[in-house]
């Protein structure tokens, strides 16, 4: 009997490196982002750049605020996108060398996305 070939996956250090990646970028993001958004000088430019910040670390918190306005923070539901989109990187990534560069491309996704989310928000 023959064994058969392994099945393509990711494996548990690749997801957890990527998931744990995203995570700090996220958490980074949003610490520095929220310090930005309720310093009371924080205007213009920089108003501009605190939710750009804080909406790339957290995206379902990003749509809360978009639709009801305030600044909510879904932490658990942020968390839960980030790990998702963790094991995606890694599932598109694997162990190849060029996998950082997948984890960059998320963040990059992400502040764009914080980008747009923001100024409409900072429109509004």
């Amino acid at each position: 009997m023959t064994a058969s070939p392994p099945q393509p996956g990711v494996g548990c250090r690749t997801a957890l490196l990527a998931t744990a990646a995203l995570l700090a970028a996220a958490a980074l993001l949003v610490a520095v982002g929220l310090r930005l958004v309720l310093d009371p000088g924080c205007v213009d430019g920089c108003e501009t750049l605190a939710f750009t910040l804080f909406f790339a670390g957290a995206p379902v918190s990003a749509l809360f605020s978009a639709a009801a306005g305030g600044l909510p923070i879904a932490w658990p539901l942020d968390a839960t996108w980030w790990v998702v989109a963790g094991f995606l990187v890694a599932r598109a990534g694997g162990d190849t060398p060029g996998r950082w560069r997948r984890w960059l491309a998320a963040v990059l996704v992400a502040l764009l996305y914080g980008l747009g989310l923001g100024l409409l928000v900072e429109r509004a």
